[in-house]
């Protein structure tokens, strides 16, 4: 057997065990490295519906205690004060709290607008008027509004008179402001935000036509088998709680996260694409790839060296053989 095979063989095996060491160690570092990007993304997301879900709630609870403190005020059932300074007054209010209008309602469910023409509006079958004629004061959902036919939020409070309900008090807000909040949601490039109800229809989108139509994915899904996952992902969040998941969208991945707003009946969903998080683990598996490389062509020539030195006795002893 010549020096020059001996050589060979001894490079050819060693860098070999070289690659495969490399190789499984390189493969276990990227897997392990891609599954924390991946938890750290989801725990991320989450954090960020929780923020958001809770700012939503800060901002209900102001207006609920806002209102229910309007309520009190005895110039609602004071009939010494006119009703042009009732309106005045209360114009005044709605103004500096972020109100467009408020209104009382008889027990009946007819609600008087604080408006010159004093506008009657038919609430009977809301529910934020029946829990508050119930006692609890609430917010409702997004609405489609009877007198304005625009979106908007009512938050609604029992009047109180001797300690019985007389009546419901409510101020009624701009409904867009959960699509101004879904469209100011982000995270990195790829990370947008929306908010749907406990029944998983969209109250808050950077589009707002999606909220106009009432758009539903669980609704959606069934008819159209490409929606299934999207439905999926929305049955998760209506079920409660704070979670995350991935699913596909128009034939791209993606990851979920979401929260519920407490005292409402709104879920705030965070989502971002797998790509981006794989852009990552493709930059660190390129660079395992030139470290296995680099590692390979050392290796190589460590080898060259050291089997000379192994390969002369080698070859002395089989001549003397």
């Amino acid at each position: 057997m010549g020096m020059k095979s001996i050589k060979l063989k001894l490079i050819t095996v060693f860098t070999l065990v070289i690659f495969f060491i490399t190789a499984a160690l390189g493969v276990v570092n990227v897997k392990i490295i891609s599954d924390k990007l991946m938890e750290d993304a989801n725990r991320n997301l989450e954090t960020m519906a929780e923020s958001e879900a809770k700012y939503i709630n800060s901002l209900i609870d102001a207006r609920l205690t806002f209102i229910e403190a309007l309520a009190h005020n005895s110039i609602l059932l004071d009939n010494e004060i006119s009703w042009d300074d009732k309106v005045a007054f209360l114009a005044k209010e709605a103004e500096r709290e972020g109100f467009e209008t408020f209104a009382i309602v008889s027990k009946q469910g007819e609600a008087t607008v604080f408006d010159d023409a004093a506008s009657k509006v038919d609430v009977s079958s809301r529910d934020y008027f029946k829990k508050a004629l119930g006692g609890e004061s609430n917010v409702s959902d997004i609405l489609l509004s009877n007198a304005t036919g625009t979106l908007v939020v009512i938050y609604a409070t029992p009047i109180y008179d001797n300690g019985e309900i007389v009546g419901v008090f409510y101020g009624r807000t701009d409904g867009s402001t959960l699509c101004e909040i879904a469209k100011s949601l982000s995270f990195r490039s790829t990370g947008s935000g929306y908010i749907i109800n406990n029944q998983g229809t969209m109250v808050g989108h950077a589009n707002i036509e999606l909220v106009m139509q009432q758009t539903n994915q669980i609704e959606i899904a069934k008819t159209d088998e490409s929606a299934k996952e999207m439905a999926e992902l929305t049955q998760k969040m209506i079920a409660g709680g704070t979670g995350s998941t991935s699913y596909q969208y128009n034939g791209v991945e993606k990851i979920a996260a979401y929260a519920p707003v407490p005292n409402s009946v709104w879920i705030v969903a965070m989502t971002m694409e797998t790509s981006e998080i794989l852009e990552e683990v493709n930059s660190i598996r390129n660079l395992f790839i030139a470290l296995i490389l680099g590692g390979i062509l050392f290796g190589a020539i460590v080898t060259f060296f050291v089997s000379g030195a192994i390969s002369k006795p080698i070859k002395k002893i089989t001549k003397a053989a």
